[in-house]
């Protein structure tokens, strides 16, 4: 069954909020349409990609999942359950994330000026720029090592999915932290943006 089809929705149990985990989902799940990412996906993940009624290898991903508006369709037709179960079949990129989503009691959605957000670590060989940067978006994007590293060296661009993931933490006067989609925080401050829409798990 294509993504972009009615799929039955399952019963529902009990599980919290599940909104942030559709959005970690739409960003995970866009990667697949490069078919690197998705042969790592096959390779990594112990879940059966076709008990979500998905294709198992990445070639069959990355063509019934060709765009963000195909992918959005297809998360927010799964069940609550499907939701949380396809999110842990990430849990190979030992990101921490989908555990976090499970503690999470709620999310809201918010616009946050830049200059009030923070990135989480990504590659390890940048970890101590990051810490030295106190993981601030704005001194992120523009310091001249992290754009030497290659994944950051980003111009103007588009940005397919542009809601990201993010939490709040004590003392941090209302500055919240993008825990997943750092590389896309990057290149929408790159495209200056004022203002980011954030998941912001609670």
């Amino acid at each position: 069954m294509r993504p972009d089809e009615a799929r039955p929705l399952l019963a529902d149990t009990k599980v919290p909020d599940v909104e942030g985990h559709r959005v970690y989902l739409k960003g995970e799940l866009g990667k697949l349409s490069n078919s690197d990412h998705g042969r790592e996906h096959v390779a990594r993940s112990a879940c059966r990609m076709d008990d979500f009624g998905l294709p198992p290898d990445a070639e069959g991903l990355a063509h019934v999942l060709p765009n963000q508006h195909v992918i959005d369709a297809f998360v927010d037709a799964l069940s609550r359950d499907d939701v949380v179960a396809l999110t842990m079949c990430f849990a190979w990129r030992d990101n921490g994330v989908p555990r976090k989503l499970d503690r999470a009691r709620t999310s809201e959605n918010r616009r946050v000026p830049v200059t009030l957000i923070d990135v989480a670590y990504a590659e390890p060989e940048l970890h101590d720029v990051f810490r030295e940067l106190d993981h601030r978006l704005a001194d992120v994007a523009t310091d001249e090592r992290v754009k030497a590293s290659g994944r950051y060296a980003m111009v103007p661009g588009p940005v397919a999915y542009p809601i990201l993931l993010a939490e709040t933490y004590a003392g941090a006067g209302g500055r919240c932290r993008v825990i997943d989609g750092v590389h896309r925080a990057v290149q929408l401050y790159v495209n200056g943006e004022p203002e980011i829409e954030l998941c912001v798990l609670r």
